[in-house]
């Protein structure tokens, strides 16, 4: 699958402290990289009003990111620590 990051996901990913979140960070994204669809991942969720946007729970935290499956292509969007903001602005 074709993986794209976004700017918000470049900066967000940057900013991490915590060691074990990047490793689970790198992990998920060496295993879109060889997925031929999203659901060969653990843990994909969709994102209630939203035919395309869709979460990967990695621990504490989320990766939403943003699927087309005509063209096998994944947007990373952002990865967040969860809590009650974490999905507000994420509609498309």
């Amino acid at each position: 699958m074709i993986v794209l990051y976004s700017d918000v996901f470049l900066k967000s990913s940057k900013k991490l402290n915590d060691k074990i979140a990047v490793k689970r960070l790198y992990e998920l994204i060496e295993k879109l990289e060889k997925a031929t669809t999203l659901w060969e991942i653990a843990n994909v969720i969709p994102v209630k009003g939203s035919s395309a946007l869709f979460r990967i729970r990695t621990g504490d935290y989320r990766l939403i990111v943003e699927y087309w499956d005509g063209k096998l292509t994944i947007l990373l969007l952002d990865y967040l620590k969860r809590n009650e903001k974490t999905y507000k602005g994420f509609t498309r």
